[in-house]
Protein backbone atom coordinates (compact mmCIF):
# COMPACT_ATOMS: atom_id res chain seq x y z
CA UNK A 1 0.00 0.00 0.00
CA UNK A 2 1.38 3.47 -1.40
CA UNK A 3 2.06 5.82 1.47
CA UNK A 4 -0.73 8.67 2.21
CA UNK A 5 -0.02 12.12 0.16
CA UNK A 6 2.44 14.49 1.60
CA UNK A 7 4.47 11.13 3.46
CA UNK A 8 7.07 9.55 2.03
CA UNK A 9 7.95 5.90 2.39
CA UNK A 10 10.68 5.05 4.93
CA UNK A 11 13.93 3.72 3.17
CA UNK A 12 15.77 1.02 4.91
CA UNK A 13 19.14 2.39 6.33
CA UNK A 14 21.92 0.83 3.77
CA UNK A 15 24.45 0.85 6.06
CA UNK A 16 27.89 2.13 6.21
CA UNK A 17 28.94 2.91 2.48
CA UNK A 18 31.75 1.37 1.11
CA UNK A 19 35.34 3.72 1.09
CA UNK A 20 35.63 4.89 -2.53
CA UNK A 21 38.05 2.58 -4.68
CA UNK A 22 41.87 4.49 -5.37
CA UNK A 23 42.78 5.27 -8.84
CA UNK A 24 45.33 2.26 -8.75
CA UNK A 25 42.30 0.05 -7.24
CA UNK A 26 40.57 0.85 -10.16
CA UNK A 27 43.15 0.35 -12.73
CA UNK A 28 43.68 -2.83 -11.40
CA UNK A 29 39.79 -3.76 -11.46
CA UNK A 30 39.75 -2.55 -15.43
CA UNK A 31 42.66 -4.51 -16.58
CA UNK A 32 40.92 -7.21 -15.19
CA UNK A 33 37.62 -6.64 -16.72
CA UNK A 34 39.45 -6.20 -19.63
CA UNK A 35 41.32 -9.82 -19.54
CA UNK A 36 37.27 -11.12 -18.72
CA UNK A 37 36.29 -9.58 -21.63
CA UNK A 38 34.06 -6.90 -20.14
CA UNK A 39 35.38 -3.59 -22.57
CA UNK A 40 32.69 -1.44 -21.40
CA UNK A 41 32.87 -1.99 -17.73
CA UNK A 42 36.98 -1.71 -18.40
CA UNK A 43 36.65 1.85 -19.26
CA UNK A 44 34.41 2.99 -17.21
CA UNK A 45 36.60 1.80 -14.75
CA UNK A 46 39.66 3.24 -16.40
CA UNK A 47 37.93 6.77 -16.77
CA UNK A 48 37.01 7.06 -12.62
CA UNK A 49 40.75 5.78 -12.16
CA UNK A 50 41.78 9.08 -14.72
CA UNK A 51 39.41 11.46 -13.61
CA UNK A 52 41.01 10.84 -9.70
CA UNK A 53 44.87 10.43 -11.05
CA UNK A 54 46.20 12.05 -14.54
CA UNK A 55 48.34 8.42 -14.54
CA UNK A 56 48.69 6.98 -18.46
CA UNK A 57 47.65 3.89 -17.55
CA UNK A 58 44.84 4.65 -17.30
CA UNK A 59 44.47 6.08 -20.91
CA UNK A 60 46.07 2.85 -21.99
CA UNK A 61 43.51 1.01 -20.77
CA UNK A 62 40.96 3.14 -22.18
CA UNK A 63 41.91 3.25 -25.35
CA UNK A 64 42.46 -0.88 -25.59
CA UNK A 65 39.00 -1.15 -24.60
CA UNK A 66 37.74 1.64 -26.32
CA UNK A 67 39.09 -0.91 -29.78
CA UNK A 68 37.42 -3.77 -27.99
CA UNK A 69 34.23 -1.72 -27.87
CA UNK A 70 34.96 -1.04 -31.63
CA UNK A 71 34.61 2.82 -30.56
CA UNK A 72 37.07 4.45 -32.47
CA UNK A 73 36.61 7.41 -31.49
CA UNK A 74 36.86 7.08 -27.50
CA UNK A 75 40.26 5.29 -28.97
CA UNK A 76 41.39 8.31 -30.58
CA UNK A 77 40.20 10.37 -27.90
CA UNK A 78 42.55 8.24 -25.20
CA UNK A 79 45.50 8.01 -27.30
CA UNK A 80 45.57 11.57 -28.10
CA UNK A 81 47.48 12.10 -24.03
CA UNK A 82 49.84 9.48 -25.13
CA UNK A 83 53.09 9.46 -26.04
CA UNK A 84 53.63 8.47 -29.82
CA UNK A 85 55.53 4.86 -28.97
CA UNK A 86 52.51 4.16 -26.48
CA UNK A 87 49.69 4.93 -29.04
CA UNK A 88 51.64 3.23 -31.55
CA UNK A 89 50.84 0.09 -29.19
CA UNK A 90 47.19 0.85 -28.61
CA UNK A 91 46.96 1.50 -32.54
CA UNK A 92 48.47 -1.38 -33.52
CA UNK A 93 45.94 -3.60 -30.80
CA UNK A 94 43.14 -1.72 -32.71
CA UNK A 95 44.30 -2.88 -36.12
CA UNK A 96 44.55 -6.46 -35.22
CA UNK A 97 40.62 -5.99 -34.28
CA UNK A 98 39.44 -4.22 -37.44
CA UNK A 99 39.52 -0.82 -35.63
CA UNK A 100 41.40 1.96 -37.65
CA UNK A 101 42.53 4.68 -35.93
CA UNK A 102 43.96 6.83 -38.88
CA UNK A 103 47.05 8.80 -38.15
Amino acid sequence: MPPPPGKRAKTPDAGPSQPAQSAAELRAAAQAALSAGQPQRAYDLAKRSRQQERARSALQLMGRAACRMNDAAKAKAAISGLSFLEARAIRKDCRSRGVRLGL
